[in-house]
């Protein structure tokens, strides 16, 4: 697929979803809680170059773009997309 690669010390990946709100953009990524828990090397690495993707890109486009890193177990079908996106947790630089 490859259609969203962000690139990392592993290669590339894609982000599991995008998202577009009236203020901006989300790039989600849904994980494995005990591998965020354990602070899984990949995972971070991941979403440390996703973080600095989404800053480059908010500098050259009118709408901010954030990161979200999300454990499984916060993700509900019934939950409206703020109420999962507000379960991200935060990743430290």
């Amino acid at each position: 697929m490859n259609q969203f690669p962000v690139y990392y010390k592993g290669g590339r990946y894609n982000p599991d979803f995008i998202a577009e709100t009236k203020d901006g953009y989300f790039v989600i990524e849904i994980k494995e809680a005990d591998k965020i828990e354990n602070k899984d090397k990949e995972v971070y690495e991941k979403a440390e170059q996703a973080i600095k993707w989404c800053e480059t890109v908010t500098k050259g486009t009118k709408k901010e773009w954030k990161y979200k890193l999300i454990p499984h177990t916060a993700v509900n079908r019934t939950d409206s997309f703020k109420a999962i996106i507000s379960r991200a947790v935060v990743v430290e630089r």
